[in-house]
């Protein structure tokens, strides 16, 4: 991380207010002006990590917003349970559905259950493929296309 001039002095101003207000812990911010002062900047961010992350791509935001919706579908016409997302190799899509249903109040119905242990994020593009193109049909929705929809989840390889 590279501070200018001026971002070093507000991080600095900051960093005095944090102390007097217990905004940060006593240590952090003295981490944070040592390493202001000594020109390790890097140590900024290893420091409020957190702080740090990536935005999420908007593509991701809505796939998830896609596959949320049409679980939350499937749910209601069929037996079947949104199994979640893989929180180790479908990390952004799990980050984005936790923030949708914990924090945001969307998909109530799945809140709670958007994280497990198995990879999904294919058999679910598959999926929402099918849903998309019963939907854009103009035919009703109901419980027969709901399982044509699950059926996707098994790979056309596999069936």
């Amino acid at each position: 991380m590279k501070l200018t001039e001026a971002e070093q002095l507000i991080v600095f101003l900051l960093t005095e207010i944090a102390s007097k207000t217990d905004a940060l812990e006593g240590s952090d911010a003295g981490i944070i002006k040592e390493a202001l002062f000594t020109g390790n900047h890097w140590a900024i961010k290893d420091i409020l990590s957190g702080v740090f992350s990536d935005p999420t791509d908007e593509d991701i935001v809505s796939e998830v917003h896609d596959i949320l919706g049409m679980w939350s579908v499937l749910e209601r016409e069929t037996d079947e349970k949104f199994p979640g997302f893989d929180g180790n190799r479908e990390g952004r899509h799990t980050s984005v559905a936790r923030m949708l249903t914990e924090k945001l109040g969307c998909y109530e119905d799945l809140k709670g259950r958007v994280s497990h242990g198995v990879a999904g994020l294919d058999a679910y593009r598959r999926m929402y493929a099918k849903y998309r193109e019963l939907l854009l049909s103009g035919q009703d929705f109901g419980p027969d296309e709901a399982k044509a929809v699950i059926a996707e989840r098994i790979h056309p390889e596999n069936r």
